[in-house]
């Protein structure tokens, strides 16, 4: 199976490409900088690398040549539209992006947005803005909806992990109190890799979760007792 993967530099692509690489899977990258350091690495993995960006205008027909699954895993958090807005960026992008994978005639598409329906909350806004969009314009749509995921390198922990070490104490925020089900990344992979498979991820919405259901201030505490 030929797969192509947006969004393969961040945390889970750079986890989820060379899986598939390793179950036999086709990988083809869509890569805004083909020779920046975690691109690299996408294809010393065995990844083919093709440049494109979701987010400009130009054709996107090539890197859809031949795919039969397409992964969309970007996640804009900046204004990356120079307006602030990076909700817009957002689904303009998924937009382009499921449009050309129905013209490719490419078989589901694989989105993976936030667990949680917080209308407060503009980043799980944007999440589920983007899926309504894949899901509209493009080819059946697999939405995985997860948790934090926790893993090496993981932007949520590390930034949870610096607030542990240099911060002696933290302000009550009501974000704190939040809940949230954080899952290991190797079981977020695992359960990505199961969304190509047309037998067992059939399209619609899956929400994926750890078992623990954990407040941010919890997470907090966990990080400090483990760090010491």
């Amino acid at each position: 199976m030929r797969v192509l993967i947006a969004g393969a530099t961040g945390f889970v692509g750079r986890n989820l490409v060379p899986a598939m690489l390793g179950s036999g899977e086709d990988v083809r990258c869509l890569v805004r900088t083909p020779g920046a350091p975690a691109a690299r690495g996408l294809a010393a993995a065995g990844a083919e690398l093709v440049a494109g960006d979701v987010a400009s205008r130009r054709d996107l027909a090539a890197p859809f040549e031949a795919v039969e699954v397409a992964y969309f895993l970007v996640h804009m958090m900046g204004g990356a539209d120079g307006q602030g807005s990076y909700e817009r960026t957002e689904v303009a992008s998924a937009r382009r992006f499921a449009r050309a994978a129905r013209r490719a005639g490419v078989e589901r598409v694989v989105y993976l947005g936030g667990l949680g329906a917080l209308p407060s909350s503009p980043h799980l806004r944007s999440r589920h803005a983007t899926g309504r969009a894949l899901a509209d314009e493009g080819p059946p749509l697999v939405y995985m909806r997860a948790g934090m995921a926790i893993g090496a390198g993981s932007e949520s922990y590390v930034l949870a992990r610096s607030a542990v070490e240099r911060l002696p104490v933290v302000p009550d925020n009501a974000w704190l109190h939040t809940e949230s089900q954080p899952i290991g990344i190797r079981d977020l992979v695992a359960y990505l890799r199961l969304a190509a498979d047309p037998e067992i991820g059939r399209p619609g919405e899956v929400e994926l979760g750890g078992p623990d259901v954990l407040s941010h201030l919890d997470m907090l505490d966990a990080i400090a007792r483990s760090l010491g």
